[in-house]
């Protein structure tokens, strides 16, 4: 005879799936720049887990700049990129110096893929909202559309500053040729 014991057994187990996900800090200073001001932007990835993080992949949109100077990573048209793997405990920063070019409100975005030891993992870095103002100083120049010799004409020339938050103390210099008179002036000096 054959017999068979058969005998169950009850188990507390808790399954876990071990990954990790990267930290990522992003500064820029100023956020506010006037057109040509140069601003520092600083990216730092880490790795905060225990074991190694291969497969990162990471890009950022630096379109509204001119890239001056660029540290860390490369650079592809205006896409700040970087591709490796970091060590446990370690992190990757980049750099860059910055020209505002073209005037408007902006939102710097990227995107970020790694294999965090179980499955490639995709998320959107920090977004960064920059604004760049307009220029500064804002100048009109009218003249008399008819202009005769030894005839009178008037010369408008009127500045101003577009950013309220800023002074600016300028000189302004107006060469009148010697074969001309001013016969009225209105807020400028002879000399």
């Amino acid at each position: 005879d054959l017999a068979t014991f058969v005998h169950y057994y009850e188990l507390d187990v808790d399954i876990y799936k071990l990954t990790v996900s990267l930290a990522t800090n992003f500064t820029l200073v100023p956020s506010t720049l006037l057109q040509g001001e140069t601003a520092e932007l600083k990216i730092v990835i880490e790795n905060p887990a225990n074991f190694d993080i291969s497969n990162i992949a990471f890009s950022y949109d630096l379109m509204p700049f001119f890239i001056k100077e660029l540290k860390g990573c490369d650079l592809e048209g205006k896409q700040m990129l970087w591709n490796g793997t970091l060590k446990s405990k370690y992190d990757k920063t980049c750099s860059a110096t910055l020209v505002a070019e073209k005037e408007g409100t902006y939102a710097l975005s990227g995107s970020l893929s790694y294999f965090n030891n179980y499955e490639t993992e995709s998320k959107a870095p920090q977004t960064l909202a920059v604004k760049i103002l307009p220029k500064q100083l804002k100048i009109r120049q009218l003249v008399d559309n008819d202009i005769e010799v030894s005839q009178r004409f008037f010369i408008n020339i009127s500045m101003e500053n577009l950013n309220k938050d800023e002074e600016i103390e300028a000189i302004a210099t107006i060469e009148v040729p010697s074969n001309f008179e001013i016969l009225k002036n209105l807020g400028f000096n002879k000399d």
